[in-house]
């Protein structure tokens, strides 16, 4: 061992151990999101169901919305023929008419009502005529309903498929899913060791774990913190 002396005062001695008083330091986690992508081939009847599910209930079903509706008010004019002892049938005649616009759409309940009090206007008479045309009205005025206004996606497409059915017409489509994933990576700061010097009291970040003491030179510096060629390290000394 040395001392360096200035004076007559010895200043420290150089390759002293010193009691290590407290050693911390710090893990620090980086979560970043990665993203996966691939392609994936997908038919045309696949792509129609999942647009399918996708959509709201009321877009799902306002035909049959719509039709119930629409039934149900041809039925109500057809109430104002009851007499009072037959008023009672008003609500289960309504609802009749509500249920059968719903299966049968809005179409069919517009051409049926409008063709069929087109013909009684002219014979009304004929009954039967005018039930005959009344059911025309209603096919003709489902088939321009459903040209004015077409299911998207269509029917044929959301149709099951029986295990060995043929096909005739296929398109396939190639979509690029992704698929984002939480990558965590740690670090580790260095050693915060915490000693004491000439009865003052010194932080300093040191690489490696230095054990219960740790050995100073003669300015007080830990010997582990000289730089190396082969490892430049940058010590920072925090004042306590």
């Amino acid at each position: 061992m040395s001392f360096l002396m200035i004076g007559g005062t010895r200043l420290a001695q150089a390759g002293q151990q010193v009691p290590v008083l407290s050693i911390t330091y710090d893990t620090v986690a980086k979560t970043t999101d990665e993203k996966t992508c691939w392609d994936v081939i997908v038919s045309d009847r696949q792509l129609a169901q999942r647009q399918y599910e996708q959509q709201p209930w009321v877009v799902k079903y306002w035909k049959p919305i719509l039709g119930a509706v629409l039934g149900g008010a041809v039925a109500y004019q057809f109430t104002g023929n009851y007499g009072p002892t037959h008023q009672k049938w008003t609500y289960p005649t309504v609802a009749g008419g509500m249920a059968v616009g719903a299966l049968a759409g809005p179409g069919a309940v517009l051409g049926g009502y409008g063709l069929g009090t087109l013909a009684y206007a002219y014979i009304p008479g004929k009954l039967p005529v005018v039930a005959a045309v009344s059911l025309l009205g209603a096919i003709l005025g489902d088939k321009a309903f459903d040209f004015l206004f077409p299911d998207k996606p269509s029917k044929d497409l959301l149709a099951p498929v029986q295990p060995g059915q043929y096909l005739a017409e296929q398109q396939f489509y190639i979509e690029t899913s992704c698929l984002s994933r939480p990558k965590t990576q740690y670090t580790e700061s260095a050693y915060q060791v915490v000693y004491e010097f000439q009865g003052q009291r010194h932080t300093v970040s040191v690489p490696r774990f230095p054990g219960d003491t740790i050995e100073l030179d003669a300015n007080g510096k830990p010997v582990m913190l000289r730089p190396t060629p082969a490892q430049q390290i940058r010590v920072k000394e925090i004042p306590q």
